[in-house]
């Protein structure tokens, strides 16, 4: 007869250690997993939404004025110089919004940390075969590790910097990479102003926020950080996107564009 020592311990194994090490392989694989497949799923809604929900057509007259500058870039490469060509660099490139307001022959370096954009990037860039796709860099832009110093005449950010994971590392980057005569243009969703609705709705729902959105942060004060960072001239101009036909409206109205000088 199987005494109560005896029977305790494979009972501890079946109910005890079996379930535990059943669970800790589980949370293993979604800890491994769960990230691949945000991007995925982010990747796959965030560019049907961002014409489903009319982003778009609200950021259109912003961005014409904000590129138009562009046109009147020189390149500080010789060769491009020749033909009239700039030099693009852009972080965060998504499904390649901004591919419509660049100037034609314009030679386009893209970083995005997220692979799955890469097909319906490429899919968009066919019907604007004018800018010259040089590299794609699955990548963020904390480190832009092949891209040499004063070597870009423009460097774009759209709806990018909400998501770095090191904010003033992209912006080191950003000056680096940069010309002499080189410009940072940028567009970007921010944190409302104080005692505002808007910036208590962004607070509370941040944390899980940057989960389901990839590591995007709606509570960044991208102007007070872009600033002190060493520019010689930065020009801001606030905006709000009246982009409220679902919550999410809400927490992205408030916003920035503008360029800063080396």
């Amino acid at each position: 007869m199987m005494s109560a020592e005896d029977a305790f311990l494979p009972y501890l194994i079946y109910y005890g250690i079996v379930p535990l090490a059943a669970a800790y392989i589980v949370l293993r694989i979604i800890k491994r997993y769960a990230h691949t497949v945000l991007e995925m799923t982010f990747a796959f809604f965030y560019s049907r939404l961002y014409i489903l929900f009319g982003l778009e057509s609200i950021l259109k007259p912003h961005k014409i004025k904000l590129f138009a500058q562009m046109k009147m870039q020189k390149s500080k490469d010789p060769d491009l110089r020749k033909i009239g060509a700039i030099r693009i660099l852009e972080i965060g490139i998504g499904h390649g919004t901004n591919f419509a307001y660049y100037p034609k022959n314009s030679r386009l370096v893209c970083y995005d940390p997220n692979p799955n954009f890469r097909k319906i990037m490429f899919e968009r860039h066919k019907d604007f075969p004018e800018i010259h796709l040089e590299r794609l860099v699955v990548s963020g832009g904390e480190s832009l590790l092949d891209v040499v110093d004063d070597s870009v005449d423009a460097v774009v950010t759209s709806f990018a910097l909400c998501s770095v994971r090191d904010l003033k590392s992209v912006l080191s980057e950003v000056q680096r990479v940069l010309n002499p005569e080189g410009k940072y243009y940028f567009l970007e969703h921010v944190i409302a102003p104080e005692g505002t609705f808007t910036r208590r709705l962004q607070k509370l729902v941040n944390p899980i926020w940057k989960i389901l959105y990839v590591g995007c942060n709606v509570t960044r004060d991208l102007e007070a950080e872009i600033r002190p960072c060493g520019f010689s001239k930065v020009n801001v101009k606030n905006f709000t996107m009246n982009f409220k036909k679902i919550i999410v409206g809400y927490v992205l109205e408030e916003a920035i564009l503008g360029t800063a000088e080396k």
